[in-house]
């Protein structure tokens, strides 16, 4: 593939991206530049990561319970009744990491500080793609791609949140390019390390396995056992025994949460009797919520 995706740029084209591109801006760019940074009370998902890295830095366990943690850290009481979207980190210990570089500053700074380190990745992956598929990008398609990135919910979550997932994608993106490249030791080595911040690139393994990748598997192999062992010499071997006996069994929960915006969080608030949030499932079916997400899940893989 080496042609613009936006076809020719004649005047008449220019113009009208150029007028859609200016509405687009002037009604969500400020909203969204605004939710770089949190207001003063809101706990996002990215307190997950900085409270644990300050946690580590300060000699507390980087699980300790959101309520210890935001009266010395935030200043802030929880209120009785009031209910928080979880009450303890929910990521794997070597996340944590991720969150050490900002965590001494506070949090809202941090916070703004990551979602412009997350756009920084975002657009070295979509410059990635670019390079590697031989796309003609001209100045001009800035213009579609910046409305369709103020359009695109995926990303005003994660924005809101400060979540985990453009950096995730950097890594993928990275994987992607070494694999197509025949460079397998970098894309076990991405692999790894993707898998030990979050679980679900663990899927790569399965295909370097079927695609008898033995040298990316080694590669990633490796890697996940060195950053983990990096991970222990810094947090303990204590976090991962909480994260795998108390954290790792609560996740579950998070699935039919009225703010997963994930397509397995669609599913389970249609289906699943187990609800976590102020919403009732259409069917109460946990089968139906589980086979619906593979395959909707399987489609968008076979659709990309």
């Amino acid at each position: 593939m080496n042609h613009d995706p936006f076809g020719n740029w004649t005047p008449a084209r220019i113009v009208k991206w150029a007028l859609i591109t200016f509405v687009v801006v002037s009604l969500f760019g400020q909203s969204f530049v605004g939710r770089l940074k949190p207001s003063q009370f809101e706990i996002m998902d990215f307190y997950q990561e900085w409270s644990s890295a300050r946690s580590l830095m300060t000699g507390r366990s980087i699980y300790a319970p959101l309520q210890e943690t935001v009266g010395p850290y935030l200043g802030m009481v929880k209120e009785p009744g009031t209910e928080w979207y979880w009450s303890i980190n929910v990521h794997p210990p070597t996340s944590v990491l991720l969150g050490v570089p900002f965590q001494a500053i506070d949090y809202w700074n941090a916070f703004l500080a990551w979602n412009l380190t997350s756009l920084v990745a975002l657009a070295i992956s979509l410059w990635l793609i670019i390079r590697e598929l031989k796309i003609q990008f001209s100045g001009w398609c800035c213009m579609p791609l910046l409305a369709g990135l103020l359009l695109f919910e995926p990303l005003w979550q994660q924005t809101i949140q400060g979540q985990l997932n453009l950096i995730l994608l950097l890594l993928l993106t990275g994987v992607w390019v070494a694999d197509r490249r025949d460079l397998p030791v970098l894309a076990g080595t991405l692999a790894g390390l993707a898998l030990t911040v979050k679980l679900f690139p663990g899927f790569l393994f399965v295909y370097f396995l079927f695609q008898r990748r033995w040298r990316a598997l080694i590669a990633g192999a490796v890697s996940v056992v060195a950053f983990t062992l990096l991970t222990v010499q810094l947090a303990g071997t204590q976090a991962y025994v909480t994260y795998w006996n108390d954290v790792f069994p609560t996740t579950g929960q998070w699935w039919s949460a009225w703010n997963n915006a994930s397509l397995a969080g669609f599913w389970f608030k249609l289906f699943s009797v187990e609800q976590h949030g102020q919403l009732t499932p259409l069917v109460g079916n946990m089968a139906l919520a589980r086979i619906a997400t593979v395959v909707s899940a399987s489609c968008d893989e076979l659709v990309s």
